[in-house]
C-alpha cells in the first residue's frame, strides 16, 4: 500500500523513536506528535507508521537501514564555499571538509561504534564530521573543537535550525577553542573521547606537537584518524611516545570539498 509519509518525514520519526529505545523508555507518543507538529500528523498515525517501518526494517530501531538516519548535506547546502576555503597567509586555517561519502569512509574504518562511545573532531570546521557522526551512529556525544569563530557560529545556527527536525543531532557539541589551549585531554567532556578524527594536514607544526601529545593523554580513545601522517619520517627504533602507544593499520583515500581528488586518511589504532 503507498504511503503519504514523505522521507524527512520518516527519518524524523525514526530518530525521535530512536531516542526513547536508547535510553530505555516506551515511547510517548504524545511528545512524539507534539515534536512532528509540522507534519499534522496525529499520534495514532506517526504510531501505525513506525510500526509499519519495523515491519520492513526489524524491531530494533538501531538496526534500522543507515538511510533513515539522514545525509548532512542537506544542513550545510546554504555554507558558502568561502565560509570554509582556506584564507590567504593563514595555513593553520580550515582549509576544507570531508564530504558525506569520505566521512562514510571514514567511520566504516574506525569500526563499529557504541552508545558509549564519544567522537571528537579536531579542528571541525562547519560542523558536518560531527554532526554526519550524530546522524549515522550510535555514538553517545558528538564533540567539534574548532578555532574560527565565523565557523563556530555558522555550525551553531545550522545544527540548531536542524535539530527539531534531527533530533539525534541533539548529541552535537561545538566548542570555540583553539586545541593548544584547550587541554582536551584534561577537561571534560573531551577527556572521555573514545573516537578522534582531525583534519590535520595544512597545520603548523606547533598544533601537530600538541595534537599528537594530546592523543597519547587521552585516557579512553582507541581510534585515531588524521588527514596527515603524524610522524612521516618515523622508523621501526622510533622511540617518540607517540608511535609507542599508536599504531598505524591502514590508509584509505576519501572525497573532499579542497580538491577534486581523493584524499588520504590515515588510521591509527592505540596498541594493547
Amino acid at each position: 500500500m503507498a504511503t503519504t509519509f514523505q522521507d524527512w518525514e520518516d527519518k524524523q520519526l525514526v530518530q525521535i523513536a530512536l531516542r526513547f529505545e536508547l535510553e530505555g523508555l516506551r515511547i510517548t507518543w504524545d511528545y512524539v506528535a507534539h515534536q512532528m507538529k509540522r507534519t499534522k500528523r496525529p499520534a495514532s498515525e506517526l504510531r501505525t507508521r513506525l510500526a509499519t517501518l519495523k515491519r520492513t526494517n526489524g524491531k530494533t530501531i538501531s538496526k534500522f537501514q543507515p538511510c533513515f538516519f539522514g545525509s548532512v548535506k542537506p544542513l550545510f547546502a546554504e555554507m558558502s564555499a568561502e565560509s570554509v576555503r582556506q584564507h590567504p597567509r593563514k595555513i593553520n586555517g580550515t582549509a576544507g571538509e570531508l564530504l558525506p561519502s569520505g566521512v562514510s569512509e571514514l567511520l566504516g574504518a574506525m569500526g563499529p561504534a557504541s552508545t558509549s562511545d564519544i567522537f571528537v573532531d579536531i579542528r571541525a570546521g562547519i560542523g558536518n564530521v560531527v554532526s554526519q557522526v550524530a546522524l549515522a551512529t550510535n555514538v553517545k556525544a558528538s564533540i567539534g573543537i574548532e578555532v574560527r569563530n565565523e565557523l563556530w557560529m555558522l555550525s551553531e545556527r545550522c545544527i540548531k535550525c536542524y535539530s527539531c527536525k534531527y533530533p539525534l543531532l541533539l548529541k552535537v557539541s561545538m566548542m570555540n577553542v583553539d586545541v593548544q589551549d584547550a587541554a582536551l585531554s584534561f577537561k571534560s567532556p573531551t577527556c572521555h573521547a573514545t573516537l578522534v578524527f582531525t583534519n590535520n594536514f595544512l597545520f603548523e607544526e606547533s598544533a601537530k606537537l600538541v595534537i599528537s601529545r594530546e592523543l597519547c593523554s587521552l585516557p579512553k580513545a582507541r581510534v585515531v584518524g588524521t588527514s596527515s601522517l603524524v610522524f612521516p619520517r618515523h622508523r621501526a627504533s622510533c622511540v617518540n611516545i607517540f608511535c609507542a602507544r599508536w599504531k598505524r593499520e591502514r590508509t584509505l583515500k576519501a572525497p573532499c570539498s579542497w580538491k577534486a581528488t581523493t584524499h588520504s586518511l590515515f588510521i591509527y589504532r592505540r596498541k594493547r
